[in-house]
């Protein structure tokens, strides 16, 4: 009968119990990493600079890509979900024959360095395609102002792009006047190089 009684004891206690609750709040908080990769124009190699005989006027032998797509040769391709700039500078990984950064394109023979008469110009073109909100100044009237210690600032974008990638046509000019060297009676016809160095950053509020 004692057994009986405990037991029952026992039952009612457990009933009694399993009717509490306990409840209280998790706090999550999450935020977005910034992210950003950039794919920089294909190397433009065999360009035919034209010489300009005109005696008033210069003209520039542009190359260039306004297609905005992703296989397009001169076009750098931003991935961001951030607002961002586009910068470039003469390289100081310099090519082949350069002693110094320089904004012109040079050659060298017979151990002498020969620039280009004209500095190596830049702009780029947007169509604002995928979001795109470029709206800096586009144009260098060259590369002047480019140092190898100083990066210039080639796109503003004030907010990433819709779909996170965005696509600048990157145009190359480079005025050539007859007085400029083309041939050397030693080595040949002259081969002219210039190295530039793309960054991409994201700017953070």
């Amino acid at each position: 009968m004692k057994k009986l009684i405990i037991v029952l004891l026992v039952g009612i206690l457990s009933l009694g119990l399993s009717g509490i609750a306990f409840a209280d709040t998790q706090d999550i908080s999450a935020k977005i990493t910034s992210t950003l990769t950039l794919t920089v124009p294909t190397a433009l190699s065999g360009w035919i600079l034209l010489p300009d005989t005109a005696a008033v006027t210069e003209t520039s032998n542009t190359t260039y890509d306004t297609t905005q797509a992703a296989v397009g040769p001169h076009t750098a391709k931003v991935v961001t979900n951030s607002p961002y700039t586009l910068s470039v500078l003469a390289s100081a990984a310099l090519p082949t024959y350069e002693a110094t950064a320089d904004t012109k394109m040079t050659t060298s023979y017979d151990g002498t360095e020969v620039d280009l008469d004209t500095a190596f110009e830049l702009k780029y073109k947007t169509n604002g395609g995928s979001g795109d909100t470029d709206t800096s100044s586009s144009y260098f009237n060259g590369l002047a102002s480019v140092t190898i210690t100083t990066a210039e600032t080639f796109v503003t974008a004030t907010s990433p792009p819709l779909d996170g990638t965005a696509y600048v046509g990157i145009e190359f000019g480079q005025t050539t006047v007859a007085t400029d060297p083309a041939y050397d009676d030693v080595e040949g016809q002259l081969n002219y190089q210039i190295q530039l160095t793309w960054t991409a950053s994201a700017t953070l509020a």
